[in-house]
């Protein structure tokens, strides 16, 4: 049987279909290398995720549409109410780390920002408010959300 060139990698020849042992050898030459790979992944209603060698896990929402809403008084700035993805598609083992980020809207020539307005958990995503220093009416608001941790 030959190998790949860098990896010494088994080829893998139409009856090893049958046959996981030329897989499990090269999967072991991989693990050797200390890099982490991708395990599993998969969609759950509007989550994609990974699992990774390591045990970290990320899950995904690359755009979500909430609806419209005007912007409330908050102190000398001007806020949303608080908006919120659906639960994780799977529960992590520790509370993850957090990124939403606003993508835009219909309207607005005003540029908002994002900020969570309470804490995420294992199992649920944290809520989130969108600022802004103009009262105004946001249309269409697009988020996305990625959440990175331990499983």
């Amino acid at each position: 049987m030959t190998g790949t060139r860098n990896l010494d990698l088994e080829s893998v020849a139409g009856q090893d279909f049958i046959n996981p042992d030329v897989f499990n050898r090269n999967s072991n030459k991989i693990d050797k290398l200390g890099k982490k790979y991708v395990v599993d992944s998969g969609k759950s209603g509007e989550w994609e995720w990974e699992k990774w060698s390591d045990g970290t896990a990320v899950c995904r929402i690359r755009r979500k549409t909430f609806p419209s809403q005007a912007f409330g008084g908050w102190g000398e700035l001007w806020a949303t109410s608080a908006m919120r993805f659906s639960a994780y598609p799977f529960n992590f083992a520790e509370v993850p780390s957090v990124k939403i980020e606003f993508e835009g809207c219909d309207s607005s020539g005003n540029w908002p920002f994002v900020s969570k307005t309470s804490e995420s958990t294992t199992s649920q995503s944290p809520a989130f408010c969108l600022y802004s220093a103009m009262q105004e009416t946001v249309t269409n608001p697009k988020f996305s959300i990625e959440a990175r941790g331990r499983i």
